[in-house]
């Protein structure tokens, strides 16, 4: 299936996905469902990701926010304990 808004955005989207270590899909796989990946690394390498996924209805921007940072921090967490450093608690 070609990209929805054209092979450029496509690229563009995919270069600040890699950028900032995670992405959002707003109803591009399911439709009525909101998710968020984030990268986790083992050093320089993409090793894994994480992601939430949640019905699209049951969000308001603060949520999708909230959702994000804690997936982001979730996977530098994760990453941290793969480079040997202490792995915080799901608080922390």
């Amino acid at each position: 299936m070609p990209p929805l808004h054209g092979r450029e955005e496509f690229l563009e989207g995919v270069e600040l996905a890699v950028k900032r270590g995670w992405s959002v899909s707003q109803e591009e796989i399911d439709e009525g469902i909101w998710a968020v990946s984030a990268a986790i690394r083992d050093d320089d390498r993409t090793v894994a990701a994480l992601s939430l996924s949640c019905p699209e209805f049951r969000l308001d921007d603060a949520r999708r926010k909230a959702c994000t940072d804690r997936a982001v921090a979730t996977a530098e967490r994760i990453s941290e304990a793969l480079r040997g450093g202490a792995a915080a608690g799901p608080d922390a």
